[in-house]
C-alpha cells in the first residue's frame, strides 16, 4: 500500500480490530457539526467512522506517508482538517487558532500517551470528553486510590478536572504490529461545576509533583527539597497539612484529591517569602 510502513520511532501500533475501533468512536457520542480532534489517525480507520457522523475532525499525524494517504482518502470531506507533525509540538499552536474541541480521542502511541494527557491538563486544554487507548499499566494508575502502589501524581492530575473510567481492555491481537502489552480504552469525562483555576491550580500542580518526587520520602522531606519552599515557609506549609489532620510524616501517596485541593487552597493563603 503506497510503500507505507510502520515506523518504530513513532511507537505505531495500528488498531486493526473493527469492533474495538467502533467501540472507541461510540464512546465519543458524536453528533453532526461537533468538533473532534484525533491524535495519530494512521490510515484513517477511526477517522472515517468519526467523519460519517457529520462531526468536524481535525487529525494530528506525524508520519508524512500517512499524511499523504489521509489527504487523498478524505479529500471529499470538507469537514476534515489535517495537521502534520508531532502533536506534542503542533497542538498548542492549533489551540490558539481554533476553539476548544468538544471531543479529543486517539489510539495514542505508548511512547507519548501519558505525556500528552499530562500536557493537555496542565495547560488547561480540557475538552468535555476525551477517549484514548493507553498501555493497560498506565490506565490502571488512573483509577487507583490513595495507598496503592499505582496511585501517583498522574492519578491526581487526571482526576483534577475529569472523571476517569477504564471501559475495556484490548488484547495484543487487535493491533498490528502486535505489541508486547495489553491496552485499555480510557474515557475522560470533564467534571461539572467550576474548575480549579489560577493560583490554587498552580500550587496544586506543584504540590502533587513535589509530594511524589520520591515516593519513599515523607511530606516534610519532599517539600523541603521542592520549589514551593522558595515561595512559602516550610513550617507554615507543614502546619497546613497538620490543620487538615495530615501528619508531616505521612507520604504523598496517602493523600486523596480533596485533601490535596484543600492543602493547595490553604497554602495559597499563606504569606509569601520576600
Amino acid at each position: 500500500m503506497r510503500g507505507l510502513h510502520v515506523t518504530k520511532q513513532f511507537g505505531q501500533n495500528f488498531l486493526i480490530n473493527e469492533d474495538d475501533r467502533r467501540a472507541i468512536v461510540d464512546e465519543l457520542n458524536l453528533t453532526e457539526d461537533m468538533s473532534v480532534w484525533e491524535i495519530g489517525p494512521g490510515i484513517g480507520a477511526m477517522t472515517h467512522l468519526a467523519l460519517v457522523t457529520g462531526a468536524r475532525v481535525t487529525a494530528f499525524e506525524i508520519d508524512h506517508g500517512f499524511c499523504d494517504l489521509l489527504r487523498d482518502l478524505f479529500a471529499d470531506f470538507t469537514h476534515f482538517d489535517l495537521i502534520e507533525g508531532d502533536v506534542l509540538k503542533t497542538w498548542p499552536k492549533a489551540a490558539e487558532s481554533r476553539p476548544m474541541p468538544d471531543r479529543l480521542f486517539g489510539n495514542l502511541p505508548y511512547n507519548i500517551g501519558s505525556l500528552a494527557i499530562a500536557r493537555f491538563i496542565e495547560q488547561e486544554f480540557l475538552p468535555e470528553k476525551m477517549v484514548f487507548t493507553l498501555q493497560r499499566e498506565v490506565a490502571l494508575r488512573l483509577g487507583e486510590d490513595p495507598g496503592s502502589k499505582l496511585y501517583s501524581s498522574f492519578t491526581l492530575l487526571c482526576g483534577l478536572d475529569y472523571e476517569v473510567t477504564r471501559s475495556r481492555d484490548i488484547g495484543r491481537e487487535s493491533f498490528f504490529p502486535r505489541p508486547d502489552v495489553v491496552s485499555s480504552v480510557v474515557r475522560f469525562q470533564r467534571r461539572s461545576g467550576l474548575r480549579v483555576t489560577g493560583e490554587q491550580r498552580r500550587i496544586y500542580l506543584l504540590l502533587i509533583r513535589e509530594l511524589f518526587a520520591s515516593r519513599r520520602k515523607t511530606i516534610r522531606n519532599n517539600l523541603k527539597q521542592g520549589s514551593l519552599r522558595q515561595q512559602y515557609e516550610l513550617e507554615e506549609m507543614l502546619e497546613v497539612f497538620h490543620s487538615l489532620g495530615i501528619p508531616e510524616a505521612r507520604r504523598g501517596e496517602t493523600i486523596d484529591r480533596e485533601e490535596m485541593l484543600e492543602a493547595a487552597r490553604l497554602i495559597g493563603e499563606l504569606p509569601q517569602n520576600m
